[in-house]
């Protein structure tokens, strides 16, 4: 038979990004489990029983999609912490900020690009304390092919850092809020989940140990998962070379001491070049502030291969816990790499100059112990957390949510690192500050002595910032930024306001949404100390927020809105039928499926503009026929009907060229020229853009029933499938053979004729002579 061609357009809900990388899936389960540290058990809520969690791998530019179900009584969300989420903002995480939390029993899918991204980032709950059992690391590897900027590291070794307590941690931060005043410390600092030795409990054993081998480099990913505490790392008679920090490539720099911040993340080589023995590892807070916290000293070791058993541990000293100085050697270390390959994008002018004041005060509270409570505050005003998703509220235009008046700058000024005023009350509000689309935003985060000046790590939901300049005391608009580095600054996502001093950090907001910026001490978060940045959307798609994530909805008289979501191809909802349908195309089983699929869209629209007002989809198991070895040209165009969304699809029974892809509408007239008929990826499962298309080509010379489907089980189960009917060729070797004696039966549903015709064929087929055969045909 002659082969011919045939182009389908499958208008499906919501696709995915760029195939030259590739989707990822996770399934994270919040559970609880038993946990002994400390000579004491207690239950603890983790993902997947496992503390720390387990670790997110991927490469830059994967798509990331991660099913969390939550198993346990408490609300939960999880926070991609430093993923950049460009226009998915609905996977950010943080609770009642860009979604609800996920109740119950309930689950809730994340779905985000690292767009840009490698290096070393952690994921952490977004909601109350739970972030104190409930992180994990996420690894971002380079795109295949690409060298890490510096040596090549023969391993590579996660270490994360965090706090303890022996209460529930929930207890904990329930009893402050009734109190009004400041919550117990931790009991004691972990490394990958083991606390080290400590008075009074004999059985904790050890610690955490760094098993090394002589002569080889180790990449050491650190993460401060810590609560509440700024942490020193160190190891005994070793130098650590840091080469980049919150994902972002560094000027490499060799160092003693880490110093990192809750949110923080430093990757560093650590070069076993030493004699074989047993080194100290410490962990230690540092304060350098009257502020109470956990003062205890976490100590692992670093243990070289051929150590003989019980030998002398190499200590070191441990850095005072109030050792400033140590920081800023770190901090001040710190440059981008700014090459021609990673270059600094730093925004040399600024449309929004934010002076935000950041400290702690104290409003009235009548049932507190004291009749007032510790509240944190930026530029005098006190976060009130909304009971809806901001995000949700900002989209859907909901009024009474928020306001959008939250103040440039302080209120009034007054002297910041000096004496505090005498009135220590705050401004209470949920106030958002609203940011244009694309501008260039700075914003000096000045520490105040009001009550104390204490060190706060702030982190920006949404965007990586330039630390462009620092310093003690009051900031000078005149004086300083004349010193800013506008060069070569460290980009971060988590930065430490020093001490009775301030930053200047700079961003482009080019990534429409709701975007939390907190002080990252889970303390000071829960008293306050936070806002929301809006930024606007801009022109078009691709600078603009999709709406959340969803699908069609169709009427149904048993649910809850009477309504249900559905998800479809060229707007039909596959319905699955109660008889395979291979079985029913073999044995000609009428009833059971047509062969009516569309092969473009019914009703032509503007795929990624606005969406039509009926949003109701078609029901059917509808089938689309291919003669044998057709060639066939699929274009998969992305929708805006309610919401784009990554949809990774996969097609059975064959491989296929991905020959092109785009953003916006599909061109039928212009985009095939741009094709890439030469050497275009092979594969089974295809991501297609948001709001874009992709085209794949393939021979249909397999005959069968072959399913097409979104590898999101979710969007399965609503009806984001269609399947196609390959006819059979000429000849045996292009034909399906009968099915096999023992395949299972939807139902009993094929007639004694259809089974005594099939029982035959395949005795046949088995080569058998015809007495042979007859035999044996009456014995089955």
């Amino acid at each position: 038979m002659a082969p011919w061609f045939r182009a389908l357009l499958l208008g499906a809900f919501l696709f995915p990004a760029l195939v030259e990388s590739l989707v990822r899936h996770y399934k994270f389960s919040v559970v609880s489990k038993n946990f002994t540290k400390l000579c004491a058990t207690k239950s603890i809520v983790t993902v997947d029983g496992q503390f720390p969690g387990p670790t997110l791998y991927a490469r830059e530019d994967d798509t990331v999609i991660v099913r969390v179900t939550n198993h346990v009584t408490d609300n939960a969300t999880i926070h991609w912490h430093g993923v950049r989420q460009f226009l998915t903002g609905w996977s950010d995480g943080p609770a009642y900020i860009t979604q609800c939390p996920i109740q119950p029993g309930q689950s809730y899918i994340y779905n985000f690009t690292l767009t840009g991204q490698r290096g070393t980032l952690l994921w952490h709950a977004h909601i109350s304390w739970l972030r104190a059992t409930i992180h994990g690391a996420i690894v971002i590897l380079p795109k295949r092919g690409i060298p890490y900027p510096f040596p090549k590291p023969d391993k590579e070794k996660i270490i994360i850092l965090a706090e303890w307590w022996k209460a529930d941690v929930e207890a904990v931060i329930n009893q402050a809020t009734q109190s009004g005043l400041p919550p117990n410390v931790s009991d004691t600092h972990t490394i990958n989940g083991h606390p080290g030795p400590v008075p009074g409990c004999s059985s904790q054993g050890a610690g955490y140990t760094l098993h090394v081998e002589s002569g080889k480099t180790y990449l050491l990913r650190i993460i401060n998962a810590a609560v509440n505490d700024e942490l020193f790392f160190k190891i005994a008679g070793h130098n650590l070379t840091i080469v980049e920090v919150d994902a972002s490539y560094v000027k490499p720099f060799q160092i003693d001491t880490i110093f990192i911040s809750p949110g923080q993340t430093t990757n560093a080589l650590l070069t076993a070049n030493q004699g074989i023995g047993k080194y100290i590892i410490t962990l230690s807070p540092f304060m350098d502030a009257p502020v109470g916290l956990d003062n205890l000293t976490n100590y692992a070791t670093l243990r070289y291969k051929g150590t003989p058993t019980n030998p002398p541990t190499i200590l070191t000293s441990v850095p005072a816990q109030n050792a400033t100085p140590v920081t800023y050697s770190f901090i001040d270390s710190l440059r981008s790499l700014n090459s021609p390959q990673y270059p600094a994008k730093v925004p040399l002018t600024v449309d929004h100059s934010l002076f935000f004041t950041m400290g702690v005060g104290v409003n009235p509270c009548d049932t507190c112990v004291n009749g007032s409570k510790l509240v944190g505050d930026i530029n005098n005003v006190s976060f009130v957390m909304p009971t809806i998703g901001l995000l949700q509220a900002y989209h859907y235009d909901i009024s009474g949510v928020y306001t959008v008046d939250f103040p440039a700058n302080p209120p009034i000024p007054f002297n910041y690192t000096g004496n505090s005023p005498s009135n220590l009350q705050t401004n209470n509000g949920t106030r958002l500050h609203r940011l244009s689309f694309n501008s260039t935003v700075q914003i000096v985060l000045q520490d105040t002595a009001v009550i104390a000046p204490e060190n706060h790590p702030t982190h920006l939901h949404g965007f990586n910032f330039f630390v462009v300049g620092k310093g003690l005391g009051n900031f000078d608009k005149n004086k300083d930024p004349q010193k800013f580095n506008l060069v070569d600054p460290v980009e971060r996502n988590t930065v430490a306001v020093p001490t009775g001093g301030w930053v200047a950090i700079r961003f482009k907001a080019d990534n429409p949404g709701v975007w939390l910026l907190h002080c990252h001490l889970e303390v000071h978060t829960t008293w306050g100390l936070k806002m929301a940045f809006i930024v606007e959307n801009g022109k078009g798609p691709n600078e603009t927020l999709p709406p959340p994530p969803s699908v069609g909805v169709n009427p149904c008289a048993t649910c809850v809105n009477g309504s249900q979501l559905v998800s479809d191809i060229n707007n039909v909802s596959f319905v699955r039928p109660t008889t395979a349908l291979l079985q029913a195309h073999h044995f000609n089983i009428p009833g059971v499926f047509t062969d009516d699929f569309p092969g473009n869209p019914p009703i032509p629209f503007n795929y990624t503009g606005n969406p039509p007002t009926n949003i109701q989809t078609m029901n059917g198991t509808r089938l689309y026929r291919l003669p044998y070895n057709a060639t066939v040209q699929i274009v998969f165009q992305g929708t805006a009907v309610i919401a784009p969304e990554n949809h990774p699809s996969h097609l059975h029974g064959y491989n296929f060229f991905v020959v092109g892809k785009g953003l916006g509408n599909f061109d039928s007239n212009k985009d095939p020229q741009k094709f890439n008929l030469v050497d275009p990826v092979e594969r089974n499962t295809v991501a297609v853009p948001t709001a874009g298309w992709i085209a794949i080509r393939f021979k249909a010379d397999n005959p069968g029933v072959w399913l097409l489907h979104c590898h999101l089980e979710v969007h399965t189960t609503w009806g984001l499938k269609m399947a196609f009917l390959v006819e059979n060729g000429e000849g045996p070797n292009e034909s399906l053979p009968p099915p096999p004696s023992d395949l299972p039966k939807c139902q009993n549903v094929i007639s004694n004729q259809f089974l005594h015709q099939f029982l035959r064929l395949d005795i046949r087929r088995e080569g058998l002579p015809r007495k042979t055969a007859k035999v044996a045909q009456k014995k089955l």
